[in-house]
């Protein structure tokens, strides 16, 4: 089938090596293994490659695993170069065999059709892996800029959190490069998988307010989906890296299981058009003193925006904002919103909407 092998080393030096042939004629009718077969392609193409001093042994999927998370992740630059390196080339080598055959038969069609349908594969592997070493960022807003805007950050390290928080990423991102290396996929994982304690970061010993501490645990939430639109823009994915799906929903459901009930959807319908113009507002005006303040959030939000966020009249609007138990009092009127504009609350309003109102 194959007129001659285009690797540069004769890879029958491994006694579980089978020639592209053989390997083509294991693929299912259907195409379910070609993953599976691409995949032992990799490992023997990388093991010839790079691991040549473990020469004739032969890796199971769990010990090649173990191998790629030291050789990828913890390697000097050298070593990564090279392995990244060698990933991109495989997929090139193995398109390019096509080339050498005449008459693509089904199978051979659906492997290549494999390769055509995840050209991505190596630039998202190379990007996942330049990320968790810190190499390239894509984080414009750091974790601490961010909450320092939504509640007392006074009495945590905003620091550690954020350090936390960055140790959680690059494990989610390193396993799911891992994905991709050896399943050319995305997986679902465990959550003892993931080095964060959830219960440790998520129920902080030192907001003993309650709000407060709901308000610190959506800043972690709304700064973890902005992360994760992120990467999903950056690698080209049409869906949110599944993993990071999974540690939002663990999030939700540790949260949930605490009674805190952070995501009770319960909100004044005559005040606000929905429970994210709601949570919108909230979560500014907890920050707020003054009248004037109170006045441009309610002149932003019922005036500029639309469709307006806050539905309500004035009066319907002063009435329900002083049965809560915000620190303000309103009088019976507020100030326009030329009186009250500032560009500082506008840059808080925008910087907190983009993240609320678009998670």
């Amino acid at each position: 089938m194959f007129t001659k092998s285009i690797y540069p080393h004769d890879l029958n030096l491994f006694s579980d090596y089978k020639p592209p042939s053989e390997r083509i004629d294991q693929i299912e009718e259907d195409g379910s293994n070609v993953s599976i077969i691409v995949r032992e392609n990799l490992i023997n193409f990388l093991r010839l490659k790079f691991f040549t001093e473990k020469l004739g042994k032969k890796y199971s999927y769990d010990s090649f695993k173990r191998i790629l998370l030291y050789h990828v992740f913890d390697s000097d630059n050298e070593t990564f170069n090279k392995i990244k390196t060698f990933i991109n080339e495989f997929f090139i080598s193995e398109t390019k065999c096509f080339f050498l055959v005449e008459d693509l038969g089904p199978k051979n069609y659906l492997y290549a059709q494999f390769f055509a349908d995840n050209s991505l594969i190596p630039y998202q592997i190379n990007n996942l892996i330049l990320l968790y070493r810190a190499e390239i960022t894509i984080n414009k807003k750091p974790y601490a800029d961010y909450a320092k805007a939504l509640y007392n950050t006074d009495i945590v390290d905003l620091g550690q959190i954020e350090s936390n928080l960055n140790t959680l990423i690059a494990d989610i991102i390193k396993f799911s490069a891992i994905d991709l290396m050896l399943d050319f996929k995305f997986s679902e994982h465990k959550k003892t998988d993931i080095d964060f304690d959830f219960n440790r970061y998520l129920f902080h010993t030192l907001i003993t307010e309650k709000s407060q501490l709901q308000l610190y645990q959506q800043s972690v939430l709304n700064w973890l989906m902005y992360v994760s639109q992120n990467l999903k823009m950056y690698l080209h994915l049409t869906h949110e890296l599944p993993l990071f799906t999974q540690v939002i929903q663990w999030i939700k459901e540790e949260i949930n299981n605490a009674g805190l009930d952070l995501f009770n959807q319960d909100y004044p319908k005559f005040i606000f058009r929905d429970y994210k113009s709601y949570k919108l507002f909230h979560s500014i005006v907890v920050h707020f003193k003054y009248i004037p303040q109170v006045s441009y959030l309610y002149r932003q939000m019922n005036e500029k925006e639309n469709p307006r966020l806050i539905v309500a009249g004035i009066k319907d609007f002063i009435l329900w904002f002083n049965e809560e138990n915000y620190d303000i009092q309103l009088n019976e009127s507020l100030k326009t919103f030329e009186q009250s504009h500032t560009f500082d609350r506008e840059a808080f309003y925008t910087y907190a909407k983009n993240l609320i109102i678009k998670d």
